[in-house]
């Protein structure tokens, strides 16, 4: 079983490094979503738990305290990740590129009087 808490932390701690991300992806490696989905989804996996490891090092740094609990966790990696979690940052990377690639671009049309 995986526990979690949620923290408000987390809505401005992804959605920050998701938006992030995209434009760092589309900056330095500009062909990524012509690659084969599961390489995308090895270098969304790699994107998020570098933001989780940053995030997680420099809120601790700021309050004291890391708001994901892995100090308990048996599969923890430097107290800010967990590779427990790969299969559903895997996949959450292919949700953030739907977003990310359908649904932003046709916001402005949708919201257009």
């Amino acid at each position: 079983r995986l526990h979690c808490q949620p923290f408000l932390w987390s809505l401005l701690v992804y959605g920050l490094s998701a938006a992030l991300s995209f434009r760092i992806i589309e900056t330095f490696c500009p062909g990524v979503f012509a690659w084969p989905w599961y390489f995308r989804g090895v270098a969304y996996m790699a994107s998020i738990y570098l933001w989780e490891y940053f995030w997680g090092w420099r809120i601790e740094a700021l309050t004291g305290t890391c708001p994901w609990k892995y100090r308990e966790s048996p599969g923890k990696v430097w107290r800010y990740v967990n590779p427990y979690y790969f299969w559903s940052w895997y996949c959450f990377g292919f949700v953030l590129e739907f977003i990310h690639l359908r649904l932003i671009p046709v916001l402005p049309t949708v919201f257009s009087p």
